[in-house]
């Protein structure tokens, strides 16, 4: 008895799993739906595996001859037209472990389905109650802002309107990316491991203007809600990818032995961060609108180890460090700047900042 042709067989592995695999168009790729509510994509390897768990599950009633590389090859080629497209996420929602928040609304469904297409989870719970802790007091000691006046604050709102264009995904909407500019020991990175937890280290990209211009970079951007460019000191030479990156321009986006290029916007924000400026040879004024600088130069004393007042264990998706167990309270303070809020701080920061003036007028002589 000879085993199921490869299209029957894979209408068979399609049917067993039930919807739970789907494909989308735009990344060229396979995703699972996990129990956690969010739709993980799948590499290669990831797909071969779970065609192969598939088949053994179907062996007996259309593998008489066992499974062979050959049908595992026929499933890969039938595969595409037999799974469902990846549905649309809600607009204007985040997932988070207990749920979604329409952050517009702020109306939260404790519902996790995979009739809804999220690729990004928030690895924290949607807990409005949570307690904040002292993160929004040690944002305000970094810019020299009484951490007990904030009616006062000026430099801290900016801050926290980062982190809410960070969290809501709103930095090609606004054409604005944060440089956080200073020398070490001052809660640089700090600040940076903020907006990657409270996004999801998973749901990041890392990148630098170097690599920007290979041309296979950018496919790994797609879907991403923060691309971060680290410790970019010196860098004299060409913007043009980060221009388009926080215009909202297309960008062209190929993947190493498939022969489709497909166009994309990124639709998050990306964060720089240097001991210095960048000094880049497009002198254009659509990049230099878009920078918005966030000066970090007040150094914590010698014996304060702020590297790890937030740290991320990828092996585990975890976190730890003091402001770990805050995170879904500062995800409620972040939410609670309005919209309004974050685009007049963020739009204009000199305007709403002597400090960042003063800084942004220094940087553009």
């Amino acid at each position: 008895k000879r085993n199921t042709s490869g299209q029957k067989l894979t209408e068979a592995v399609a049917t067993l799993w039930k919807g739970t695999v789907t494909f989308s168009k735009l990344h060229q790729s396979y995703f699972k739906w996990l129990t956690t509510g969010v739709w993980e994509r799948m590499d290669d390897s990831d797909l071969q595996t779970h065609i192969v768990d598939a088949l053994k599950m179907l062996e007996q009633e259309h593998l008489p001859q066992g499974i062979r590389s050959f049908d595992v090859n026929e499933v890969l080629k039938f595969l595409h037209g037999e799974v469902p497209k990846l549905p649309p996420a809600p607009e204007e929602c985040l997932l988070f472990s207990n749920g979604y928040l329409n952050y517009e609304t702020m109306e939260f469904v404790e519902e996790l389905s995979k009739r809804h297409g999220f690729i990004n989870r928030i690895p924290f719970p949607y807990d409005p109650k949570a307690e904040l802790g002292k993160i929004p007091e040690w944002l305000a000691w970094t810019q020299y802002e009484d951490h007990l006046n904030p009616a006062d604050w000026k430099e801290t709102r900016i801050l926290q309107g980062v982190l809410r264009m960070c969290l809501v995904g709103a930095g090609a909407e606004l054409q604005r990316y944060p440089e956080i500019i200073g020398p070490g020991a001052t809660g640089k990175t700090t600040f940076a491991n903020l907006c990657c937890a409270l996004v999801g280290n998973k749901n990041i990209a890392t990148t630098s203007f170097e690599r920007m211009n290979n041309r296979f970079e950018a496919a790994s951007w797609i879907g991403k809600k923060l691309l971060l460019l680290p410790d970019q000191d010196g860098w004299g030479g060409s913007c043009a990818v980060l221009k388009a990156l926080t215009g909202g321009d297309y960008i062209t986006a190929e993947n190493k032995n498939v022969k489709t290029v497909r166009e994309f916007q990124f639709e998050g924000m990306v964060l720089v961060t240097a001991n210095q400026p960048m000094q880049s040879i497009d002198k254009t004024t659509g990049l230099k609108r878009r920078r918005l600088f966030l000066n970090f130069d007040r150094r914590f004393p010698s014996n304060e180890n702020r590297r790890s007042m937030i740290k991320y264990h990828e092996r585990t998706d975890t976190y730890s460090g003091d402001f770990a167990d805050h995170m879904p309270g500062l995800i409620t303070w972040v939410l609670s700047m309005t919209d309004a809020d974050m685009r007049r701080y963020l739009m204009n920061p000199e305007q709403n900042s002597p400090r960042n003036r003063e800084f942004s007028e220094k940087q553009s002589r």
